[in-house]
């Protein structure tokens, strides 16, 4: 068998495997070597959201059809690598109402001492901070859309919600 048929075999094998266990988004580490990633790419079986993380698809989907109906599959694949996180702010309040749009940008605390912006496709963000009071006990899992996200607790919400109206209010009385 000639390399470029091993490759292609390769290739195709991972990203079958990858599509009939619907693990649509992955890391670049994932892929079994660098040919394998860019045989995909070239293909159009491997689209890159950012570097060094994929959304895989069908010849025949577009990148419009796939990005926003896995968006909370990509946010739980890339806030993996920073457990414990949660969402706060606007984005948990969100949630916890079962409000289903996509925000402009997702606000994530973690115990990690990291401060990233991470730039989306389509003008989406997510934002991470770290909270060195972070504590588990503050976060709850909640399924959303079969992906495993973390909110903060409804009280913790409330009152970051309640510390921003007061200082917006005294910031206008100023």
């Amino acid at each position: 068998m000639s390399k470029k048929g091993t490759l292609e075999k390769r290739a195709l094998s991972f990203w079958g495997n990858k599509m009939r266990h619907q693990e649509r988004i992955v890391f670049g580490r994932e892929f079994p070597d660098e040919y394998v990633q860019r045989y995909l790419k070239q293909k159009g079986f491997a689209i890159s959201l950012k570097k060094g993380l994929y959304l895989l698809s069908k010849q025949d989907e577009s990148f419009e059809d796939l990005f926003y109906p896995s968006y909370w599959q990509i946010v739980e694949k890339f806030l993996s690598a920073y457990l414990p996180w949660s969402a706060e702010k606007e984005p948990a309040l969100k949630f916890l109402t079962g409000e289903e749009s996509i925000p402009l940008t997702f606000y994530v605390r973690t115990k990690r001492y990291v401060r990233y912006i991470v730039p989306l496709p389509n003008g989406l963000h997510i934002v991470i901070r770290p909270d060195p009071s972070f504590h588990e006990n503050t976060a709850f899992p909640l399924k959303k859309n079969g992906v495993t996200l973390y909110c903060d607790i409804p009280e913790k919400v409330l009152f970051a919600i309640k510390k921003r109206a007061s200082l917006d209010f005294s910031a206008f009385l100023k």
